[in-house]
């Protein structure tokens, strides 16, 4: 073979060798690992922030403003399964919104808490199995109040009020009063709220609820107030934007409070309520109606229909 052939090979060899892949070999006890350096594909070399955004198309959630409902999908599922990254990504996705949708999910969550405190730091959106015009068992609020509490910051909880009876305030002896089953001092950057009634009967408005500075909505589902919500006693919500109540008796009880709101301007009242509207003689029982203070106004039930300004 000629010496200008041996060249060309020696150089192809060469251009060959400095191409291909090195693999590094690290010794750890007897074994040995061979990486190689080409193993990574370009996805693996997006910013975190693409991940998540990518890994949020595969899970969506259907937002309204009076309910969160997270779909189910097996796609971020699959994509947990690809590699420890990835996993750690999903898992954000996954545990932001936690809805129950029995008695049984919620003592199983509770207990995987305890196994898995590292969820507390994801977890966002609590939403409670649905009990309403139903009282709750105890335990089953207990376990509620121990993961809400667990949680390190939520932005929005869906609950069930706690009903206990209590010396009044007033002295006149016992009465019930509605508690939010969150500690003192948790959960400041709660913007929505959504509260069940714990059966029928009537009690005092939650006071811990001016806690919560950066609430936008708040959604009243057959909860009963024994007296009218006094802004001595619960101080008004500056960053409240809007408030749906559903059932029970809180319209005329609350009508001085919602007034006190700053930023007000969205009133929902759906099935039956107490009169906030007589057609007959045009009046408005609510001084929240005739401030002028809210944008839109919207009933329904009772053969009531939507209304708005």
């Amino acid at each position: 073979m000629s010496s200008g052939i041996k060249n060309r090979f020696s150089i192809l060899f060469q251009k060959r060798q400095r191409a291909a892949p090195v693999p590094h070999e690290t010794t750890r006890g007897s074994s040995v690992t061979i990486q190689n350096t080409l193993s990574e594909c370009f996805i693996s070399k997006l910013p975190r922030e693409v991940l998540l955004r990518i890994f949020r198309s595969l899970q969506q959630e259907r937002r309204s403003s009076r309910s969160i409902t997270a779909t189910r999908n097996r796609d971020l599922y699959h994509a947990s399964l690809v590699c420890k990254t990835w996993n750690n990504l999903a898992a954000h996705i996954s545990y932001h919104t936690i809805q129950f949708y029995s008695a049984l999910s919620v003592l199983r969550f509770h207990k995987m808490l305890q196994v898995s405190p590292h969820i507390c730091k994801i977890v966002k959106t609590l939403i409670f199995p649905t009990r309403y015009g139903q009282t709750c068992p105890k335990e089953l609020l207990d376990a509620f109040e121990g993961i809400a509490n667990q949680i390190e910051s939520l932005s929005e909880l869906n609950t069930t009020l706690r009903l206990v009876e209590e010396e009044s305030p007033t002295g006149d002896g016992k009465e019930w009063f509605h508690i939010l089953p969150i500690g003192e001092g948790r959960h400041d950057d709660l913007r929505r709220l959504c509260l069940y009634g714990n059966g029928d009967i009537p009690a005092r408005f939650p006071t811990a609820l001016p806690s919560f500075k950066r609430l936008h909505l708040l959604i009243l589902k057959g909860v009963f107030i024994s007296k009218p919500v006094s802004t001595d006693m619960t101080p008004a919500l500056p960053q409240l934007r809007e408030c749906i109540i559903e059932g029970g008796n809180t319209v005329l009880m609350m009508d001085n409070w919602l007034l006190s709101c700053p930023k007000l301007h969205r009133l929902s009242t759906i099935g039956p309520q107490p009169a906030a509207f007589s057609p007959s003689t045009d009046e408005f029982p609510m001084r929240l109606l005739v401030h002028g203070k809210l944008t839109c106004w919207s009933f329904s039930g009772s053969g009531h229909t939507r209304f708005g300004n």
